[in-house]
Order: C-alpha cells, then sequence, then structure tokens
C-alpha cells in the first residue's frame, strides 16, 4: 500500500495534468526527467516563450517587497498583511518565470498573481488575471485598483479611470486609489478633477509624499 503522504503527491501531480494540451507544469520536470530515466527514454524539449526549464530571473526581494507596498492592497476595508509564504511564492514566480496556481477560487491568490505578473510587466495576461480577482470579489477595492494600473500602463487611460472610480466607490479612503486617479486627470489635463483627487488621497493620510507633492 501506497503512504497517504506518496497517495497524496501523486493526486496532485495527476491533477496538474493538462489532459487538452497534454501539458505538465514545468515544475514537475524532475519527476518526468526521474520516469524517463528508469526507462531508458530520450525526452525533447520545445521551444517556450518562458525559455528552458533551468534558465531563472534575477531577483531582488526588496525591490519586489517594494513594489507590493506601492500596490497599498486593501480587502473589506482593512490592509493586506502579505504573508511569509504568499511573498516567497510570489518572488518563486518571478525568479522561475512560471507558477501554478493551486487556489482557482481565492482571489487574493489571483492578485498576489497578478503583482508578480506586472512586475514581468506581463500586462495583458496581468489584466486578465485581476479581471478574474474582480470576478471572484467583485468588492475587492484593491484588485480595481490594481486593475487601474495596469491598464493605465497599456495606456487605456479611459479604462483605467472607471477602475480606479469603482475602488474608490467600494473604498472611498482608499489613498492609493485616489492618487492613481489623479494622475489620470492630470494626464489627461482635467486639472480641477486631479486637484480634489489628490486632496481625497491625504484626507486620511495627510502625509503622503507623492499626493503633496503633486498638489505643489
Amino acid at each position: 500500500h501506497l503512504s497517504i503522504r506518496r497517495q497524496r503527491q501523486m493526486c496532485i501531480r495527476d491533477s496538474l495534468f493538462n489532459a487538452q494540451s497534454k501539458e505538465l507544469p514545468c515544475g514537475l520536470l524532475p519527476y518526468v526527467r526521474d520516469f524517463a530515466k528508469k526507462r531508458k527514454y530520450e525526452i525533447e524539449y520545445e521551444d517556450s516563450d518562458y525559455g528552458p526549464p533551468e534558465s531563472f530571473n534575477e531577483v531582488d526581494p526588496k525591490e519586489v517587497m517594494d513594489f507590493i507596498k506601492s500596490l497599498d492592497l486593501h480587502n473589506g476595508g482593512q490592509p493586506i498583511e502579505i504573508r511569509d509564504y504568499q511573498f516567497n511564492a510570489i518572488c518563486e514566480s518571478i525568479k522561475r518565470k512560471r507558477a501554478v496556481m493551486l487556489s482557482p477560487q481565492d482571489a487574493e491568490a489571483h492578485a498576489d498573481l497578478a503583482e508578480a505578473l506586472q512586475y514581468l510587466r506581463r500586462l495583458d495576461e496581468a489584466e486578465a488575471v485581476c479581471k478574474t480577482a474582480i470576478k471572484l470579489k467583485f468588492d475587492f477595492s484593491s484588485a480595481h485598483n490594481n486593475l487601474g494600473i495596469t491598464l493605465k500602463r497599456l495606456n487605456k487611460l479611459d479604462d483605467a479611470e472607471v477602475s480606479y472610480k469603482r475602488a474608490i466607490t467600494l473604498k472611498p479612503d482608499n489613498v492609493l486609489a485616489n492618487y492613481n486617479l489623479g494622475n489620470i486627470f492630470q494626464k489627461l489635463s482635467r486639472l480641477e478633477e486631479a486637484t480634489l483627487s489628490y486632496r481625497r488621497a491625504i484626507a486620511p493620510k495627510p502625509d503622503y509624499p507623492a499626493a503633496l507633492y503633486n498638489l505643489g
């Protein structure tokens, strides 16, 4: 009989196999190599946008943490404190240029993934993942703000404005969403609206330097 741990490992690996595309996540490559070696099979590798399986990105943990903090993520009106395992998962996904989502119904997990994709400048994918997070939890103010950030970087300013406004409707004192909306207005030369947004950003956080700077 297989041990419980062994059975669980096999169950997880089987569930990760994509029967439609006939693909396995790259993280299972060591198991495939072991399987092939024991049976004297040869493995052929196909080209991938992610590069060879052993290729890695350089990751600066401090830079990643600064990027996450800049998003000012909130949920239900409360700031989200990223856990060590979440931070490590984001760093690993950036380092390895790939990751598997094991919590498909978890809005916060999708938000974490979107951050990693933004960091990698894979903005189209980040947009899709942000929208999935919002679909899972529409009142997730930070996810709307995060979507706005992605849309702005894609130069979809009108859509970004809508996302920031939704974030603010859900959480009027969302400092970053008000600030980001002000930046959109400033870019569109809607200066009175920009000033109002910056003032709303500093209302709950009077020492917010970026908004103070833009107010002059």
